[in-house]
């Protein structure tokens, strides 16, 4: 697409080139003339002008060239991330299976960046060849046949270069891939971190990512030491060839032919020939790592895409018809499996591994305006049906079609909250309309949450709703489908996380065929709460992946034994919880008969129950601390002085100064090399002192390849060692951080410091350092040397240094702010991909790609509006530099002129010949300077992250704990109260609640009462703003965090699973053998799964535990907290997720294995905890009520018994 545009640039530096080989040629013409004293002082004028109109138009066409190529790269990192999100939003299952979050980030942000950032090197593979050529040329025309012993050496670097290129670019690639893994693992822990908290396992994880990231060094230190020989052997061998060439044309032609004209014309084509010679080994490993680039985002934008095998009938009595449909997510066959099939033929065509199907044979015919119910176990499949439905999975067989014209609206199981206003997440790009808006939010019974919240619907909402309960990311996910006005909706069980009567608010004002806003539509819901199933048209049972039943409510329960089994389960379920004598009783007023059968007065709520008031459209005044996310931190004006130290100090003082020392040895050995050339033009009066300045220059070489190479590798350990230590430290500080950081900070913004800025830590930054320092010293010792062979040259040299400092601090201001604004819009960027990947279900159901790919634009747009500013502004200081150099230039020549009687030939060659050297070195210190700049940004990026307010310690001596501490599980809350944030309300006041050892205790409340906050605050993740906890007679607070989490379990409402295998995410820190592993999986029913898996407890679990389905990660929480059986036990509503016979089976394992052990559950439906020996009642963040069931429902007037009458349990 941009080829033709990489045309102009080369033509441009073709021109450049030959416009400095013509410098050489104006050169030999002054040299001759100051040689000459009988030549006509005039010409020397006309040279001089010559010179720098010369050199003015090479500046010109060079500057113009770095633009244009410049702009050209800004355009291509633009197309190619584009390129990459669309492609992220259509890969195929497998596609995304191979490709995890974290490596496309890196593609985006790394990858992109570093075609951008090497592709100015890309015109110089072409034009290299060119001016090589021209200056050899003119050589041959210097120095005849002698020319061919330089232009040997010269060549003889090319294939040794391009050699150690190979290897370099090898060891990058292997670097690359680490690096992939490095940030995929920090994406995955970055997602689950709370979890993690949780769990104390934050050491293991550390572990995991340090040891990956110790990998990735190594192979960056090869890559640094391939580098380090290319570039000393590209430095050193051009002061090679110019010793040979000078000694062999002496011993040819005669100490008497060599004088300053041709030793310093020659220098002069040699120091042409040198820049592109030592530009080569860049401009190899720049374009090695383009490949590397290149070739990684071409094998992704070649993965195979998702396959929209939904197919659009004209049919007008069917909404949805499935035609013997035969699914699966993976095509591998040793993938681990969501349920385990059994072997049966299959009439479709496709060739699978039956261990792979999910959905066999699937037949459904649902006609329009039809209310279906999804009914089934564990694993049988109902989540994978709507899946199917939306075009998620692969079709392996049969057919699937979706009406014509139709649009689908889908709420998943875990809902999909955006980081927006909550109004933003409701509309989800729809016009707003107040009174469509104020039915739909009333109907989704959220009106009373928006109350509570500060800013109302226009309260931002953080990355995965982080400031929501469950249960609100449940009915903002629902309001956005009825508002969206779609015309078939699919719910996955949307009803398990909300309060027992918000469910049936719901069920009556959006689901009910006679009451719901919904009623005409097509309405498709997978559910584990059957009190719904009388008032649907039709119910599908699933089992083990096939439908093994379909029919209505009637015909089912009196032809089909599975469903009354589940429906009994139900049923006996209900009774053994409320454990109410006076359940027989209650038959008439809705609840499960010894049948099973429901009265379909179950399904309507008084009015009273929910506040529904929202005839008039809803409008909630934002106050001044409605925002969730800070803006991100800019830093402004110069970088802090301390943010260099901090770098000098990770690289290690010694390593720097070794750097730093060597390298100016060495420059000091390059002056000499020519001081001594111009020495030996002036005395070449004896055979044995032609052989002396050889063997001086020798001597002189040899020494500057060693300095050099001791800088080059000292400056690659140094920066290898940085990496390292500032890795470990934003690290750790990370992991160390409350997470009241993580709710207010995006998810993009933190893995943008350990994608781009710390790739720029990398390699980057040692790249510009090294070039930099080389070409600062280069530039200090020629305008010294200069102004001690020609004094009255000072005066010019000191204003071009005053006005050279002016620009470039001028300039520096703007560049560096420049990078910052692209480094925050940046992460803009990432932030965006994050939630559109995590939502992608979603934004595929609900046709809205296009939507997200403007976003994804309009994002690049701001990027790119501080990428191209700053490509402009480098145009800017390199004309105005390049024109002091020039008049540098000209005045050197100028006040040769003048005093040519006083100057020797040498002298005067040294002086213009490191004067024309100006130029190059001045444009190339620009460029490295700025990029010196620019990742010394990144180093202050990384420095912010690793001063982040920390949590408490880990690890506290303050007390010494015993070793089975809580041995007896008592729990105390003396007045606490707590916030989330300083600022803020408080969430839990006056707590004073007293829990005795081996107590059940039940905890419910509203929405928003405190349950979930009460959880938090045992575990510390929120800190007590008075008050105190004791558990075992101990004050939680005087515990380091890891001595607490690790003795106490939680099974989360929203279960986590990590990239790894079973083992791993059962035993993260390996202290269990396998015996204790298959006995917590038996006790939590996924024994028989696990065997069924190729490599059982080895098998790998995908990112998130996307393989496996949400009942079955919840169920894996069970294993864990069997495993840890500590004796302070929390539930948070841990088996909404699950069927309502696995449901009474994990109950029973609890009560079991945790009758010892004191057991917190917080539930949303009351009947799972009325055989609690207390419940907790919460309302505001107090304890309104505290006592045993019985007594609490004994009164009316409690806020339980109006909680169990809305639940329907009384």
């Amino acid at each position: 697409m941009y080829g033709l545009d990489i045309i102009g640039p080369i033509v441009l530096l073709i021109v450049a080139y030959i416009l400095q080989t013509l410098q050489a040629l104006i050169f030999k013409l002054l040299i001759d003339f100051i040689d000459d004293k009988y030549e006509y002082q005039w010409h020397g004028y006309v040279y001089s002008i010559m010179l720098i109109t010369i050199n003015i138009f090479y500046s010109l066409f060079y500057a113009y060239s770095y633009e244009i190529i410049n702009t050209v790269g800004i355009r291509v990192k633009s197309c190619l991330t584009a390129a990459i999100y669309r492609k992220a939003l259509v890969l195929s299952n497998d596609s995304k299976r191979l490709t995890p979050n974290g490596e496309i980030v890196n593609l985006m942000t790394v990858d992109c960046q570093r075609i951008i950032d090497n592709l100015h090197w890309a015109p110089l593979i072409f034009t290299t060849p060119v001016q090589i050529c021209l200056a050899i040329y003119l050589i041959y025309q210097q120095l005849g046949v002698a020319a061919f012993v330089g232009l040997g050496v010269l060549i003889a670097v090319i294939p040794i270069s391009f050699i150690l290129t190979v290897f370099n670019g090898l060891s990058k690639q292997k670097q690359f891939q680490l690096k992939d893994s490095r940030l995929n693992k920090m994406n995955e822990i970055l997602n689950g971190i709370k979890i993690l908290k949780l769990y104390a396992w934050e050491i293991p994880y550390l572990k995991m990512v340090n040891k990956i990231r110790n990998r990735e060094l190594r192979h960056m230190l090869c890559a640094g030491l391939w580098l380090a020989v290319t570039l000393t052997l590209t430095n050193a061998l051009p002061m090679v060839a110019q010793l040979a060439t000078f000694g062999t044309f002496s011993a040819i032609e005669g100490e008497d032919k060599i004088n300053a004209q041709r030793i310093f014309v020659s220098v002069s084509l040699f120091s042409l020939a040198n820049i592109s010679i030592v530009t080569m080994p860049y401009a190899f490993n720049s374009m090695s790592l383009i490949y590397v680039s290149i070739k990684r985002i071409d094998k992704f934008l070649k993965l195979p895409e998702h396959y929209n095998y939904v197919q659009n009938n004209d049919n007008k009595q069917f909404a949805v018809t499935v035609d013997m449909a035969t699914f699966s997510w993976m095509g591998s066959q040793n993938d681990l499996q969501l349920t385990t099939i059994p072997t049966k033929s299959t009439t479709t065509t496709t060739t699978t591994n039956n261990n792979n199907i999910i959905l066999k044979d699937i037949n459904l015919d649902i006609t329009n305006g039809m209310f279906v119910a999804v009914v089934g176990g564990v694993g049988s499949g109902k989540s994978s049906l709507l899946s199917a439905l939306i075009g998620d999975m692969e079709l392996i067989g049969g057919s699937v079609n979706i009406a014509q014209d139709q649009c689908l609206a889908y709420v998943p199981q875990q809902s999909w909250i955006l980081n927006a206003t909550l109004k933003d997440n409701i509309l989800f790009g729809k016009p707003y309309d107040p009174i469509k808006y104020s039915e739909v939010v009333s109907a989704c019974a959220l009106q009373p949450d928006l109350r509570q919240l500060s800013g109302g619907d226009e309260t931002e909402i953080g990355e995965k709703g982080i400031n929501l309960s469950g249960g609100q990311k449940q009915r903002v996910s629902l309001c956005r489908a009825v508002y969206s006005d779609a015309d078939i909706y699919l719910f996955d069980d949307p009803l398990s996380a909300v309060d027992s009567h918000v469910g049936k608010h719901i069920m009556t004002e959006v689901f009910s065929s006679r009451t719901g806003l919904l009623r005409e539509k097509t309405r498709i819901l997978v559910t584990n709460q059957l009190f719904v199933l009388p008032d649907v048209d039709l119910i599908v049972v699933l089992k083990d992946g096939s439908v093994a039943a379909i029919g209505t409510y009637e015909q089912l329960l009196d032809n089909n034994k599975e469903f009354n089994d589940l429906v009994a389960q139900y049923s006996v379920n209900n009774r053994q919880q409320n454990n109410q004598e006076e359940d027989e009783d209650m038959l008439t007023d809705g609840q499960l008969d010894s049948t099973g059968s429901i009265d379909n007065k179950s399904t309507t709520i008084v009015s009273t129950t929910v506040d529904t008031t929202g005839d008039q459209p809803f409008n909630m005044t934002p106050v001044s601390n409605s925002m969730l996310i800070n803006e991100e931190h800019l830093e402004s004006g110069v970088i802090k002085f301390g943010v260099y130290i901090k770098y000098i100090r990770s690289m290690s003082i010694i390593l720097a100064v070794m750097f730093l020392i060597s390298l100016i040895g060495a420059t000091v050995c390059q002056i000499s090399v020519y001081n001594l050339l111009s020495k030996w033009t002036s005395d070449i009066t004896t055979k044995s002192k032609t052989q002396y300045y050889l063997s001086v220059l020798a001597a002189m070489i040899v020494l500057f390849i060693v300095l050099f190479l001791v800088a080059v590798i000292s400056l690659v350990a140094g920066v290898r060692r940085a990496a390292q230590q500032l890795h470990g430290q934003i690290l750790d500080c990370v992991m160390h951080a409350p997470m009241t950081w993580f709710d207010t900070t995006p998810l993009g913004r933190i893995l943008n410091r350990f994608s781009r800025d710390l790739d720029v830590l990398d390699g980057q930054i040692s790249d510009n350092i090294g070039e930099f320092f080389v070409e600062i010293l280069s530039v200090i010792g020629g305008l010294i040397n200069i102004s001690i062979l020609m004094p009255l040259f000072s005066a010019p040299v000191i204003v071009a240094i005053i006005l050279y400092v002016l620009f470039q601090l001028f300039y520096l201001n703007i560049s560096r702010q420049l990078k910052r604004l692209e480094s925050t819009t940046r992460s803009r960027i990432i932030s965006h991909f994050e939630e559109s990947v995590n939502g992608l279900s979603s934004v595929r159901a609900y046709r809205c790609s296009d939507r997200f790919v403007r976003e994804i634009e309009s994002r690049l747009d701001a990027n790119q509006m501080c990428l191209y500013p700053n490509v402009m502004a480098i145009s800017w200081l390199q004309t105005r530099l390049a024109v002091l150099s020039n008049l540098l230039i000209f005045f050197g020549a100028l006040f040769a002129v003048l005093a040519r009687d006083q100057l020797t030939g040498g002298s005067i060659g040294l002086t213009l010949s490191l004067a024309i050297a100006l130029t190059p070195t001045l444009e190339n210190q620009i460029k490295s300077f700025t990029s010196f700049e620019n990742c010394i940004v990144s180093v202050e990026r990384v420095d912010e992250y690793t001063r982040l307010e920390s949590e408490a310690d880990w690890h506290s001596t303050a007390i010494e704990l015993p070793a089975n501490w809580p041995s007896n599980g008592s729990v105390r809350f003396d007045g606490y109260g707590a916030r989330y944030r300083p600022g803020l309300d408080l969430v839990l006041r006056g707590i004073d609640v007293c829990i005795k050892p081996r107590e059940k205790i039940g905890i419910v409340g509203r929405t928003g009462a405190g349950k979930s906050s009460l959880t938090l605050a045992l575990f510390r993740i929120i800190e007590p703003a008075m008050g105190n906890i004791i558990i075992d007679d101990i004050d939680i607070s005087r515990l380091g965090l890891q001595e607490l989490r690790s003795r106490l379990t939680i099974i989360p409402q929203e279960p986590v699973l990590y990239s790894g295998t079973i083992r791993s995410n059962l035993d993260p820190f390996g202290n269990h053998t396998d015996s204790d592993l298959w006995s917590v999986l038996e006790q939590s029913h996924l024994k028989q799964f696990v065997q069924s898996l190729d490599s059982q407890l080895d098998s790998p679990v995908a990112k998130s535990g996307d393989n496996l389905s949400v009942g079955q990660r919840q169920l894996v929480c069970l294993a864990r907290a069997l495993l840890r059986h500590t004796s302070v036990l929390i539930l948070d509503e841990a088996t909404a997720a699950v069927d309502v016979e696995t449901d009474a089976l994990i109950q029973q394992t609890i009560r079991q294995e945790f009758s010892s052990s004191t057991v917190l559950t917080i539930a949303h439906r009351i009947n799972t905890i009325m055989d609690s020996d207390r419940v907790i009642v919460f309302n505001n963040g107090r304890v309104a009520e505290f006592d045993e069931p019985d007594v609490l429902l004994a009164n009316k007037s409690n806020i339980f018994y109006t909680l169990a009458s809305d639940a329907g349990i009384i």
